[in-house]
């Protein structure tokens, strides 16, 4: 299955890690995809994993996990 991580935090790494590991892509979008923080996560991840934009790790996916602080939902 490809899921698609909006957020690569603590919550949006663990989750994407622990779906990767269990077999499925999971693709994470993140503010900035080219990060210090971006080749450790995937790294983390172990299975078939990347960090790409927000709207590219949409595009496509079957399911779309929403991990982002509450305070930035106000950020609109």
């Amino acid at each position: 299955m490809r899921i698609a991580v909006v957020g690569a935090g603590r919550v949006g790494g663990a989750l994407g890690t622990g779906w990767a590991r269990a077999g499925h892509e999971v693709v994470f979008g993140a503010r900035d995809s080219k990060s210090a923080d971006a080749p450790q996560l995937v790294s983390q991840a172990v299975g078939m994993a990347k960090v790409t934009s927000v709207a590219d790790s949409v595009a496509g996916a079957e399911v779309v996990a929403l991990a982002i602080p509450w305070a930035a939902e106000s950020l609109r």
